[in-house]
């Protein structure tokens, strides 16, 4: 009978030295499914992908350059192994897209527009990669209103797709995107608005520098930033020489 005991608690220690080893927050669990996170952030409601998100203009899903405002994107493979290194494709739906126009009162984004990539690869011994939708600058600057286009995976290189959240409706706000592109240098507050509006050498040309755009580009934005504000015509050297 001791001899029993004592092998049941052996065994009892080897399994409690196991778990201890890999607990539940390092267990490997969970399908490995491929899908998109941003079609999973109203949480099931619906696939919609708000640019920008939330109230605010400036937000983390995307960025700019010089030419283009980068809409971040990407694809996640379920489960909390990351295995071999996978590809998928981005395909562009349109009938969704002309279905989700319909629903919001928007306009289907124009092919022109933007540019896409056409597949995303994601390197072995990770679980997700990035991909952006690239939209021309000179789009946003010249239209207004919201703009759609739904995206899907397709033809995965390794894994399954999930069932859901595979399909993303990109929702953008192209009035909100077009003030962020306007303002995107002007970082002003009451302490450097003076310097920005009548100095030369001063904060506008910092500003102008760090973001990498144009002196020149910078006034014109000065100058119209000041124009709206003040209800006022305002000359144009105003921004600084």
């Amino acid at each position: 009978m001791r001899n029993i005991i004592l092998s049941v608690i052996a065994a009892m220690s080897a399994m409690l030295a196991v778990s201890c080893q890999k607990g539940d927050g390092e267990a490997d669990y969970g399908n490995s499914l491929i899908y998109i996170p941003q079609a999973t952030v109203s949480a099931g409601i619906d696939n919609y992908y708000n640019v920008p998100s939330g109230g605010a203009e400036n937000t983390l899903n995307f960025g700019t350059t010089e030419t283009d405002v980068d809409i971040y994107l990407g694809v996640m493979l379920s489960g909390k192994k990351a295995g071999s290194g996978f590809s998928v494709n981005i395909v562009e739906d349109s009938e969704a897209s002309i279905s989700a126009a319909a629903a919001l009162g928007a306009t289907v984004l124009p092919s022109s527009a933007y540019e896409l990539p056409s597949v995303v690869n994601v390197a072995s011994g990770r679980n997700s990669g990035t991909f952006s939708l690239v939209l021309h600058k000179e789009f946003v600057m010249e239209n207004d209103g919201t703009c759609v286009l739904a995206l899907r995976l397709a033809d995965p290189s390794a894994y399954e797709l999930s069932s859901k959240a595979t399909s993303v409706v990109v929702v953008i706000d192209v009035d909100s995107l077009k003030n962020t592109c306007e303002y995107e240098t002007l970082f002003i507050d009451n302490n450097h608005l003076a310097g920005a509006y009548g100095h030369s050498g001063g904060r506008s040309d910092h500003l102008g520098g760090r973001s990498g755009i144009s002196s020149e580009i910078f006034k014109n934005g000065i100058h119209c930033f000041l124009e709206r504000e003040m209800g006022e015509s305002v000359p144009s050297g105003a921004g600084g020489p």
